[in-house]
């Protein structure tokens, strides 16, 4: 990650699928998730879809697995909730599930290696 590269982009597409780009997972990029998630937790629609894009990122440290799983844990799910990770080629998918395993699944998850196949099946 470049100096002035923030460890995090996120962005809402047109057809309302979320995006959470990740560089890094450290404390300091858990830090800015729980900010950016915590600003819009009240406005969570009845269908999320949400791609989170781990493919530029190294593996994720322990903060940031606690912060992740704090947040799930206490984030308003709705009934139509689905979550698309994006590992790409190169990264392995088991930290995924490691992740995921500290989590009391409330949506539907996928593990892909693009995200072209993330948002095809997000709008299935």
């Amino acid at each position: 990650m470049h100096e002035s590269q923030p460890p995090i982009k996120f962005h809402i597409r047109d057809d309302k699928i979320i995006v959470f780009e990740f560089f890094a997972m450290d404390h300091h990029a858990g830090e800015l998730f729980r900010k950016l998630v915590r600003t819009d937790a009240e406005n969570v629609p009845d269908k999320l879809r949400v791609i989170y894009d781990f493919s530029q990122s190294p593996a994720p440290t322990p903060e940031f697995i606690r912060i992740q799983a704090d947040l799930y844990n206490t984030f308003p799910h709705p009934p139509d909730e689905k979550s698309a990770y994006v590992t790409g080629e190169d990264n392995s998918e088991d930290w995924v599930r490691i992740v995921r395993s500290y989590f009391d699944a409330r949506d539907t998850m996928e593990i892909f290696t693009t995200r072209e196949e993330a948002v095809t099946w997000l709008l299935e």
